[in-house]
């Protein structure tokens, strides 16, 4: 009868080992599909998910040590230092100062035409006039010196001491009157303007030319120029009270162009406004615009 006893003891006689196990590769493994048939199935490498992890492991090492160098380093961000008397805000945009004044060389719109050019000198800003009175006194006084002359129209050059020029809104400040806000004049024309007086059967009309800047077309600022129309100062820019209002602007065609005027209760006193090739003219009388539009 065979028992365990007598199997070790046989193995012994005839030299034999004890059972050992044995490595077997296998190439791939055997899958069934639904109909009882065998399918070749080899299992996925594995070194794409290998790759990922790689990566994202490098990724995590480098934030790491992005957020914790500092601690390591001791590095500190460098405060801007300021200057103490600097009028400058860091980090803050700069706004141009609304009384800022570009250097301009004044010259003359005028190029056509009899004229007369008149200095007067304007001791601007230390001796600003109180009110318009003085300041049509002061044209009245640099007109009369030309005395019995026939000359109708004069240019008036209005020099400040240091022989500079009055720029635009230098004009309104030492005049004591606005026609429009100093941000509208600033926006949309140039600094420099020609001032002058026209001569009519003994009265003086006053008058004055502006040039918009380049991309400001008189279509772009015809709304907002309509309101020259509301300012209460449209009778400090005649040399003499003009009267009263009124009944309002009006639409009228004077040398070729479309204008809006303002009659007034004295005789031929008239507000008008309005462009001619591409420049404004603000005048205080019909017959002052077509003198200054004829020698545009």
């Amino acid at each position: 009868m065979r028992t365990m006893e007598s199997d070790v003891r046989t193995m012994a006689l005839s030299g034999g080992n004890f059972p050992q196990a044995e490595k077997v590769s296998v190439t791939h493994s055997v899958k069934y599909n639904a109909m009882g048939q065998a399918m070749d199935f080899k299992p996925k490498s594995s070194a794409l998910a290998v790759l990922v992890w790689v990566f994202a492991i490098l990724l995590f090492l480098g934030a790491l040590g992005y957020f914790l160098y500092p601690f390591f380093t001791g590095d500190k961000e460098e405060m801007p230092v300021v200057d103490g008397n600097s009028t400058s805000t860091a980090g803050l945009p700069e706004v141009p100062d609304q009384d800022f004044i570009p250097e301009f060389s004044h010259r003359s719109f005028f190029t056509k035409g009899e004229k007369q050019v008149l200095d007067l000198r304007v001791n601007y800003p230390d001796d600003v006039v109180p009110n318009t009175e003085s300041y049509t006194k002061d044209l009245i006084k640099v007109i009369g010196t030309q005395g019995e002359s026939e000359t109708t129209f004069f240019v008036i050059e209005l020099n400040k001491t240091d022989g500079k020029h009055l720029a635009l809104t230098e004009f309104f400040d030492w005049a004591k009157f606005q026609l429009l806000g100093e941000k509208f004049w600033n926006d949309n024309f140039g600094p420099d303007f020609n001032y002058f007086v026209f001569k009519d059967k003994g009265s003086y009309w006053t008058g004055m030319v502006i040039r918009a800047k380049n991309g400001k077309s008189p279509v772009l600022l015809k709304k907002d120029l309509l309101k020259i129309e509301q300012s209460k100062d449209l009778e400090k820019f005649f040399f003499t009270t003009p009267g009263t209002r009124g009944e309002g602007f009006t639409d009228f065609l004077l040398a070729g162009q479309s204008i809006r005027r303002l009659e007034f209760s004295r005789t031929v006193s008239v507000f008008v406004y309005g462009w001619y090739n591409g420049n404004l003219i603000i005048t205080t009388s019909e017959q002052a615009f077509q003198a200054a539009a004829g020698r545009l």
